[in-house]
């Protein structure tokens, strides 16, 4: 397991008030955001986001689902190389 980096940031009081959260609620919310975009970017994997978030993969996965985001964003050609993959395994 790879050690771990704290990262802190700086914000006013009042936007925790605004957002009606806890600092616990944003800062969880914060990792949730970069999370997912740093997913939606290709720039982390499905399960390095959901580690960064601190959620098991595939409820990571069915968060991004009930976004709207896609899970599997394969073109027409990698499926069919993913399948035909998956069968000689089989």
């Amino acid at each position: 397991m790879a050690s771990k980096v704290r990262a802190e940031i700086e914000f006013s009081e009042d936007i925790l008030i605004s957002l009606k959260e806890s600092k616990e609620e944003f800062v969880q919310n914060i990792k949730l955001y970069a999370a997912t975009e740093l997913y939606k970017r290709k720039k982390l994997s499905l399960g390095k986001a959901a580690e960064l978030v601190g959620m098991p993969r595939l409820e990571f996965a069915d968060l991004l689902s009930k976004s709207q985001i896609p899970v599997l964003d394969l073109s027409a050609q990698e499926l069919k190389r993913e399948i035909a993959s998956a069968k000689e395994r089989a």
